[in-house]
C-alpha cells in the first residue's frame, strides 16, 4: 500500500453497538508493507486499539510487516469505546498500535492530542518503532491507571499460539528515537499518566 498526500478524517470502528475488540479506526494492516507520505490522520477512533492505525504481523512471514511514515501527521485520534460500552481491556495506541513482527519507521512527522489509556500516541507489543526528526506533543494516558502517555512498548510473552504455547521467546519491543521532541500536556496542572509520563518500556 502506498499513499501520497491526502487525509484520513473521522473514520471510526467505535460506533454504538461495536464489538469489544474493534480496532483500527482508519487503517488495519495485516502482513503488509505500507508507505504514507504527506498524509494527515485527523479525528479517527477505534473502540479498543489503534485509533488511526492497527498493524499486525505474523511471526515467520517474509517479508516482515513494515510501515513507513514520512511528513505524516496524527492529530486528535483516539482509542476509546462508545459511551456506555466497553473494550476487551484498557485502550491502547491512540494513534498507532503495532503488534508482533512489525517495524514502524517515522520520519519528520507529528503526533499531537491523541489519546488512549496506554500509549496515547504509539503502543507497541513485540514490535519496533524507529523515529527520526519528529514531534510528539500533548498526549495523556488514561486517568488513574494509564501509562506510557506518549509511547508504550511491551514484550510480555503469553502462553498462546504465537509462542508455541510458551516454547518460543519472541523478540523484545524496541524503540529508537533520534532528534525528536516529546512534550507533555500543554496544561502544566495535568498529569500525563499514572506511570511513564512520556515513555514506558
Amino acid at each position: 500500500l502506498t499513499v501520497t498526500g491526502g487525509r484520513f478524517e473521522a473514520n471510526r470502528s467505535n460506533l454504538p453497538g461495536h464489538t469489544a475488540n474493534a480496532v483500527g479506526g482508519a487503517v488495519y494492516l495485516f502482513n503488509s508493507t505500507a508507505s504514507f507520505t504527506d498524509v494527515l490522520f485527523f479525528g479517527n477512533e477505534a473502540a479498543w486499539v489503534g485509533g488511526a492505525f492497527y498493524v499486525l504481523g505474523t511471526w515467520g512471514v517474509v517479508p516482515r510487516t513494515t510501515v513507513r511514515l514520512e511528513r505524516t501527521s496524527f492529530f486528535a485520534n483516539h482509542a476509546r469505546p462508545a459511551p456506555g460500552q466497553s473494550a476487551v481491556s484498557a485502550t491502547q495506541g491512540g494513534a498507532i498500535h503495532a503488534e508482533d513482527q512489525v517495524t514502524v519507521t517515522v520520519l519528520d512527522s507529528a503526533f499531537e492530542n491523541n489519546s488512549a489509556a496506554i500509549g496515547a500516541a504509539v503502543n507497541l507489543y513485540r514490535s519496533v518503532l524507529d523515529v527520526t526528526g519528529s514531534i510528539f506533543r500533548n498526549h495523556r494516558a488514561g486517568a488513574g491507571d494509564g501509562f506510557g502517555a506518549t509511547i508504550a512498548a511491551l514484550s510480555a510473552d503469553q502462553s498462546d499460539a504465537s509462542t508455541g504455547n510458551g516454547a518460543i521467546n519472541r523478540p523484545n519491543a524496541r524503540v529508537v528515537l533520534r532528534d525528536s521532541l516529546l512534550q507533555g500536556p500543554l496544561d502544566p496542572a495535568l498529569a500525563a499518566a499514572n506511570s511513564g509520563g512520556c515513555l514506558l518500556a
